[in-house]
């Protein structure tokens, strides 16, 4: 007998544990039964499942299990792939009650919530923002309306700033009842920064024009605490970073660089925060198609992944990275290109470095290549309109098959271009400019530093019109190709 008392403690003991430590969401979805429904939640800009439970006979189901989930805004997802949201933070263990008729006009009304006060304020908050959003959209109409009205206007105006000033007062209520709430933490996330009037003298002139930018930038961040991860289960801090990264800082790699070491000193708050942050900036700007982003890429894996920073990372995949930038840092933007002294056809050598040209069209290219058999003949076209304004095109054939290289440059009258190849391997092109398909253009100055790359030939054309004022003449100038330097 008092064994058996004895597991029954036991067994009562393990599950007040089970329930102080675990989680137990009951769902009640009227109008659906006996099928599954799920538990997901967001992570930065994707959304994940992590429970699944099946709907009974009347539409109950429970999430439930013994460790307590992450903080986070979480979805209940229905079998139509709707879904509706819940907040998991401190409160695990309640219940709610809706309907299938997710995103109808008063499905938020209709939303029950028992044991959870910052569910209920969820909810409460939503049902607020939707009836202001309403009555803002309502007087939008209006003012489209009165545009010509000034009076009209005016007035109209005054109720969007009131409708303004009762979100923020709603939003601040909210903060002080529960400052450490996720709510709270999100609100405080969304909250737009107040920017100062920029200084001016005494006549009333503005006296640093770039001030309230600069101000913004800086200031940006100001309402993100980096030290909780919460906000990562959350679309608010991926959208933060997002436009930050796009629309706020300049978008030049010194200024992308210089911002991205101060929001990842930041971030170090909390090492998720961190891993986040430094993996979204190395996926950006590795999977960029902006010119020149690839300097930021560099800079990052350099300077944090293959510094130690990147603790979550196998050494296979740091290996992958370091490979990868032995193959970007010889031919970033603004650096003189890597040096070739490579051969022609009939065995003449030429060296990169001792062309004397305003520009240099560096152009990787092999006959085989469907699109370089479009795009050279246009190349060669362009060329006879802007070689005699200092332009040069040092062509190298990326193969070693001579014969159908030699003819491919006789029928399209190539000659007059410095026709190169490597059968010996000895330049290391693949390597010192990237090339792992065709074609390939790398734009020089006349020190040989690189001032645009990887671009079509309409931005050929663009960059060395605007940059150094080489512009196609309206009637074709053409060279003689017996008077080629070849």
């Amino acid at each position: 007998m008092k064994k058996i008392i004895a597991l029954f403690i036991l067994f009562s003991i393990s599950s007040t544990f089970v329930l102080a430590d675990g989680y137990k969401i009951k769902v009640t979805i009227d109008g659906l039964k006996d099928t599954s429904i799920y538990l997901g939640y967001h992570f930065g800009d994707k959304k994940y499942v992590t429970d699944t439970t099946r709907l009974n006979s009347k539409g109950v189901g429970i999430f439930e299990g013994n460790k307590k989930l992450d903080g986070g805004i979480y979805l209940i997802v229905l079998p139509s792939k709707t879904y509706f949201e819940i907040i998991i933070d401190k409160d695990q263990n309640f219940s709610i009650e809706a309907d299938t008729a997710v995103f109808s006009n008063n499905y938020l009304r209709n939303i029950k919530i028992s044991g959870s006060e910052e569910n209920s304020q969820f909810y409460a908050y939503q049902i607020f923002m939707s009836d202001e959003s309403k009555k803002a959209q309502d007087i939008r109409k209006l003012m489209n309306k009165e545009k010509n009205n000034a009076d009209s206007t005016k007035i109209l105006k005054e109720e969007t700033d009131n409708i303004d000033k009762e979100v923020k007062d709603y939003w601040a209520k909210i903060i002080e009842k529960n400052p450490d709430g996720l709510l709270s933490a999100v609100l405080k996330a969304l909250t737009e920064i107040d920017v100062p009037e920029a200084p001016k003298d005494e006549n009333g002139n503005i006296t640093d024009s770039t001030f309230r930018y600069r101000y913004y930038k800086q200031h940006y961040f100001d309402y993100i605490d980096f030290s909780d991860n919460r906000l990562l289960r959350t679309p608010v801090y991926n959208s933060k970073l997002s436009y930050f990264f796009s629309r706020v800082v300049l978008q030049h790699p010194d200024s992308i660089i210089a911002e991205a070491h101060r929001i990842l000193e930041a971030a170090r708050a909390d090492s998720l925060v961190f891993q986040y942050t430094l993996q979204y900036l190395f996926n950006k700007y590795n999977s960029s198609n902006i010119m020149g982003f690839d300097e930021v890429f560099v800079d990052i894996a350099e300077n944090y992944y293959l510094a130690g920073d990147a603790t979550w990372a196998d050494s296979a995949f740091l290996a992958k990275v370091a490979e990868r930038l032995i193959k970007l840092k010889p031919n970033l933007l603004g650096q003189k290109a890597p040096n070739m002294k490579l051969p022609s056809p009939d065995g003449r050598y030429y060296n990169l470095y001792d062309i004397d040209a305003k520009a240099i069209l560096v152009y990787f290219w092999d006959p085989d290549c469907g699109h370089c058999k479009k795009v050279i003949p246009k190349v060669h076209e362009y060329y006879e309109q802007v070689w005699d304004q200092g332009v040069e095109v040092f062509a190298v054939y990326t193969q070693i098959e001579k014969e159908k290289w030699e003819k491919f440059i006789d029928d399209n009258g190539l000659g007059d271009w410095i026709n190169v190849y490597d059968p010996y391997g000895t330049s290391n092109f693949r390597i010192n400019y990237d090339i792992y398909s065709t074609p390939v253009v790398y734009i020089l100055d006349k020190d040989k530093k690189i001032i645009a790359k990887r671009i079509d030939l309409d931005t050929v054309k663009k960059i060395l019109e605007e940059e150094m004022g080489i512009k196609p003449k309206t009637e074709e100038i053409k060279k003689d190709s017996t008077e080629s330097d070849n």
